[in-house]
């Protein structure tokens, strides 16, 4: 997907080459852009999943009934139950590193292009 993105800003890499800009410049850019994506991806992600679990609460817990050893104790979620902080750390870490890797990629294949190469994908 980060490979497409990057052939159809092809044209705009060429012309920001064009008029100066570092192949260093550019390719900080693109993993600017990509690590606040991912940044505000997971944010989102990590809202929404509270959001469902906090509203879908009785229902889950519900379905483990059969096996409650005693029934007059009433299941309950709390905060930490939902969110272990080295748990969330090591996987929005690993996501991270991972954009960053598919993001390096498609990006320095794309710069070692021409600018006339860069300037002329569009055609």
């Amino acid at each position: 997907m980060i490979s497409s993105r990057m052939d159809h800003r092809l044209c705009e890499l060429g012309v920001r080459r064009a008029y100066g800009a570092t192949n260093k410049i550019l390719l900080g850019q693109v993993l600017w852009e990509n690590l606040l994506l991912t940044c505000l991806g997971g944010l989102v992600g990590i809202f929404i999943s509270y959001l469902i679990v906090l509203s879908a609460s009785d229902w889950i817990l519900t379905l483990f009934d059969n096996y409650v050893d005693d029934p007059t104790k009433t299941p309950f979620l709390t905060f930490e139950m939902l969110f272990n902080p080295a748990v969330f750390g090591f996987a929005f870490g690993l996501c991270v590193l991972l954009n960053l890797i598919s993001a390096f990629v498609p990006a320095v294949w794309s710069l070692r292009r021409t600018i006339i190469q860069s300037l002329n994908s569009k055609r």
